[in-house]
Formats: C-alpha cells, structure tokens, sequence
C-alpha cells in the first residue's frame, strides 16, 4: 500500500474493497486501479467508484465509511484500516469521528470550472456518464492526443481536448495527488456542514472559514466549539495572516472575490495556493503529532 498518507494509498483501499465486494457478489467488469502517472484519472475512478455504490447501497454511513475517500483516509491512518465500528467495547465516538471527515479544497469543481472555460459547458455534472467519458479521455495518458480544440471536429472531440489539457496543468495534478492528505481533510463539528458548506460556498476554502464565525451561515454549527478552538485543532492559521485566526484576517480568499469562480487564471492561480496550504497544513500535523 506505500505511504499511508499518501492520496494513493486511501484510493487503494477504497478500490480494494470495491473489487473484492464486486467480486463476492458475483459481478464482473469495471476494476478500478491506479495508475502511478495519472493523479487526475485516478481520483476520477474513484468519485466513479463512488457513484456506482451510490446506486447499490442506499445505507449512507454505511456507503461512506468504506468508499468515502475523507472517512477512509482517517479509518486508514487512525485505525489502521479495521472497522472500529464493530469492534466490541467501542462507542460511537470512533464512528461519528469518520462520519464526520471531509474534503478542505474541493478537485471536481475546480476540475469542472476550468474545463468548461477552456470549451464552453464542457463538463457539468459529475455523473457517471459524464465521469466515464472523463475516463476514457485520459486512459491513453496526457499526451495521446493534441489539447487544442480547433484541431476536432466534433462537440465531444472539443470536449475531450478541453478535459485532457486541463488535467495536464500543473496545479490540477498536484491538487489531485494531495488530495486525500492529511492536509486536505478536516473533521467537521457537526456532520450537516457538510452539504451545506457546498450549497453556499462551492467548498471553496476562504469562503468557508469566513461563514464560520459569528454572523456567517456556517455559524450555527459550532454549538459544542468556538469556530476559533476548531480552526486551531485543525491547523488553519496558515489561512489567516500573521497566523491570527479572525474573520477579518483570512489571507486566503476564492477566487473572483464574491464570486465562485472566475476566470481561468484565477481559478489557477487559487488551486496553486491551496496547493501550498494544503502542504504547510501536512507540516503542522506532522510537526504536532510529535
């Protein structure tokens, strides 16, 4: 498995159990599997994965603390990759902290919000039709095919030029191999955050942190926390200036000011600086866990 705290190892295991399940009811076809040189397919595989058992197990906790990529990264680093759930003597506790992981910085938004500006409405749902064609762009690797759209003839052939040339920038593949990191999840003080820091925010992490303290929209759920104590524990001042964790001193904003997303560039620029959060964030925790 390598390095455990690597996005590699976490997929690994998630596709483990995908193949072995499959296997044991009797199913045959897709199998999942990494490919070393290719971050961006391999994290498509997995929200694949994902949506797949979206359709065949309906017991959401269930679903999550064997495919979720954010639960499994902690019941993999914290557990050793036993379901603690079960174990006799355990309460709740163990279980509710992997139900409560997520994702800091979003890949499929940006992901998408960059296709789309390279080709118009490009990629707009993250659907298994829409991810299986994503797949089969980026199977003959990076380099099979040419990224300029002018050289297709067809919609889907400029689709695929706009979805291949994104996966090559830089920024995108770093974001994709950090993406399960340590660095890139946080445990959430209550677990509904987490739908409801996507509707407002697009998990976009400045945003975020900004509706966390009192007055934002994400303020109601820190009942049994102060925002201040949870961004502390989860090694967010690097966020703020001077490391002074405030609402008024986020050093790090989304792109377009209010807006989601804006253009290219900006959204670029902001993957490369959460790209640099997310391993000073992989720093602190290994520094405090001394």
């Amino acid at each position: 498995m390598g390095d455990i705290n690597s996005t590699n190892a976490v997929l690994e295991a998630v596709f483990d159990t995908f193949r072995r399940e499959k296997t044991s009811g009797g199913e045959e076809g897709y199998t999942p599997r990494i490919n070393g040189n290719n971050p961006v397919l391999n994290l498509m595989h997995y929200f694949l994965v994902y949506k797949h058992m979206e359709l065949i197990d309906k017991n959401n906790d269930r679903r999550r603390l064997k495919y979720d990529g954010d639960s499994r990264a902690f019941r993999l680093r914290e557990y050793g990759d036993r379901e603690v759930w079960r174990e006799p003597g355990k309460s709740g506790k163990d279980k509710d902290r992997l139900l409560h992981a997520d994702v800091t910085v979003s890949f499929w938004t940006p992901f998408k919000e960059l296709a789309n500006r390279e080709y118009a409405n490009s990629v707009r749902v993250k659907s298994g039709e829409e991810l299986g064609f994503i797949i089969s762009v980026l199977e003959p690797g990076p380099d099979s095919l040419p990224s300029d759209g002018k050289e297709y003839k067809t919609e889907n052939d400029r689709k695929a030029a706009a979805v291949r040339k994104v996966a090559q920038f830089e920024e995108v593949r770093q974001l994709a191999e950090l993406y399960l990191t340590r660095g890139n999840l946080w445990i959430l003080p209550k677990r509904k955050m987490n739908n409801k820091r996507y509707q407002l925010c697009s998990d976009i992490v400045g945003r975020t942190l900004k509706e966390c303290f009192p007055g934002g929209r994400l303020n109601c759920f820190f009942t049994d926390i102060t925002p201040e104590k949870w961004m502390e524990g989860e090694n967010l001042a690097s966020c703020f200036k001077g490391g002074i964790i405030r609402r008024d001193n986020l050093g790090i904003l989304q792109p377009g000011n209010d807006n989601l997303f804006g253009e290219s560039g900006e959204i670029r620029d902001y993957l490369r600086k959460v790209c640099e959060l997310i391993k000073i964030r992989n720093g602190d925790f290994k520094k405090y866990a001394r």
